[in-house]
């Protein structure tokens, strides 16, 4: 400041000129479809080079500015109307209330569905599901729980790019009834497993997963199945449609026996059939089963078996969803032996002639052993893997089942281990087979660490005959993604990875995991997931096959290992 007299004074920073804030005039369109995709220009003043937009929470990606326009593309969203938000590298910024309205195409198939027939939450079960997102966008999900009575309740949710989101009893919506069943929708395909935990004084002492069915049918068949030594045999059906479904339940046992029942699924709820109550002949037998709709009203179907020791309600347990139909050619990843782990691989054959199989036993180092069986018709065979060779009594093995005839069959594997090597089987995990191999691979699914001491391991099979170079990523729940050194799975062999080995940054976490083949070699994925309860190592374990995904080019993932 100066006066009259010419003597001044100066106030450093005494006055500070504010920039102006970026102005939104118009968007235009004003909507579009959930799954994303639609350019919008946003016209407005104000806007700079670096800027961001945001549609909701999710960012929208940006294509190109000028101070006056911003042509961007829409994320994934869920249904409705949300806010634009523009923020400028310098901190300011705008928004303009419900800009932009994401619209659900009512007569448009949803990009990604699947189904889960079995669940329940209450005071001994509990149940949760891991969502896994390969892709570098977002995608926009949709549950949808379906009770014993036909009530149903509804949440939505977006997975994060190359990452995971959960719900459990944390965040799900209260159901009118603990068994239920459940429906998703996604705007693109992602991976999903559902893990059910059973306990006692708050500490789970089991657990079974599954990833879910692709849609309903009319016909399903069920390789695995038992009601002896102390089994319960549970088959759960989901009905998502608005008509009453009339359902042949035919049991095929090992002695050759048929039985046939006929149970009813009311229009959008879900059933449970306890074998062991279905009749005599079930009540101690092992078994497969066909599920046929009499009329044409198509379900969802799962199996749950459980075995008690010394007392304990469950202490050991295992599920699977049925099988759509029999083939020719099957794959299964894991499979151990000796110690404590016995295997077996459940063959139902539903047809009117026997069925000649070749089985490939792949081990890691070694050459396949090849085996023949014969599975009589309409019945199954249990090919328990420990004692079909002294080699195969202590081995890690992958497994292909092929029949040789022309006689189609569905294939099964489960596994039971001990608490000690004389004792009884106190846990299990069971996978039906897979009849195509992939390149890329997901699974949902995994954690380490914790109180229970969590341990997973993904299990790799590539059934080719060269060496697979493999890229395995860490997705998880916040932070980056992250991918671990490439390396190799011999020509017809397996590979198991511990994640937690492999991976430090998954200690005490939950995670999804990537598995791709950089040179697109044949590759079969599945994940097993072990915990500890009350002194009892790897009381509780799961097991679930992988989601395979569409071949891509690969591109570098952020983070390092």
């Amino acid at each position: 400041m100066r006066n009259a007299d010419g003597r001044s004074v100066t106030r450093a920073n005494g006055y500070t000129y504010d920039a102006l804030a970026p102005e939104i005039t118009t968007v235009s369109p004003s909507f579009g479809p959930i799954k994303g995709g639609t350019v919008v220009t946003i016209s407005g003043k104000r806007f700079s080079t670096g800027a961001v937009v945001r549609a909701g929470a999710a960012l929208a990606r940006v294509i190109s500015v000028t101070s006056t326009t911003m042509k961007v593309t829409t994320p994934a969203h869920l249904a409705g109307a949300v806010d634009l938000q523009v923020v400028l590298p310098s901190g300011l910024e705008v928004s303009a209330a419900d800009a932009f309205t994401f619209e659900l195409d009512e007569d448009a198939q949803p990009a990604f569905v699947r189904y889960f027939a079995e669940g329940a939450s209450g005071s001994f079960f509990s149940t949760r599901f891991a969502l896994a997102n390969p892709h570098d966008e977002q995608v926009a999900v949709t549950a949808t729980f379906t009770d014993t009575a036909g009530g149903a309740t509804s949440m939505e949710l977006i997975v994060p790019a190359m990452g995971r989101a959960t719900i459990d009893e944390s965040n799900r919506p209260a159901l009118g009834s603990e068994a239920f069943a459940t429906r998703f929708d996604a705007s693109r395909e992602i991976g999903i497993d559902r893990t059910m935990e059973w306990a006692a004084g708050g500490v789970a002492y089991g657990a079974h997963s599954e990833t879910g069915i692709a849609e309903p049918r009319t016909s399903w068949v069920v390789a695995e199945g038992a009601t002896i030594g102390g089994f319960n045999l549970f088959y759960l059906l989901q009905n998502p449609t608005d008509e009453s479904a009339e359902i042949k339940v035919t049991y095929l046992l090992a002695t050759g026996q048929r039985i046939e029942k006929v149970h009813s699924v009311a229009a959008q709820a879900r059933t449970n059939i306890w074998v062991n109550k279905e009749a005599p002949m079930l009540e101690s037998a092992e078994m497969s089963a066909t599920f046929t709709s009499l009329n044409n009203v198509p379900v969802v179907v799962e199996r749950s078996m459980y075995r008690n020791v010394g007392g304990q309600l469950f202490t050991a347990g295992h599920n699977s969803a049925a099988i759509a139909e029999p083939a020719l050619r099957w794959f299964l990843a894991e499979g151990a032996t000796g110690g404590t782990f016995d295997t077996f691989v459940l063959i139902g054959n539903p047809n009117a002639t026997e069925a000649r199989l070749r089985v490939s036993y792949l081990r890691a180092g070694a050459a396949p052993l090849v085996k023949e069986y014969v599975a009589a018709p309409q019945s199954r065979l249990t090919l328990w893997v420990d004692e079909q060779d002294p080699v195969l009594a202590n081995a890690e093995v992958s497994t292909i089942v092929e029949s040789t005839n022309a006689t189609p069959v569905v294939v099964e594997r489960a596994m039971w281990w001990r608490a000690t090597p004389e004792g009884e089987w106190t846990e299990a995990h069971n996978s039906a087979g897979v009849t195509r191999t992939a390149a890329r691979w997901v699974v949902a699914d995994g954690s380490a660490g914790g109180d229970g001491r969590a341990s997973t391991y993904v299990l790799v099979a590539n059934t080719g005959l060269e060496p697979a170079p493999v890229k395995v990523t860490l997705l998880s729940e916040t932070g980056p993604a992250i991918s671990a050194p490439v390396f190799e799975v011999d020509g017809q062999g397996r590979f198991t990875i511990d994640v937690a080995g492999m991976f430090p940054q998954a200690a005490n976490r939950r995670f999804s995991v990537l598995v791709e083949s950089t040179t697109g070699a044949p590759l079969v994925v599945e994940r097993a997931t072990y915990s500890d309860a009350a002194g009892v190592p790897w009381a509780a374990g799961t097991n679930s096959l992988g989601m395979p995904l569409p071949a891509r080019t690969l591109a570098a993932v952020g983070g390092t290992h």
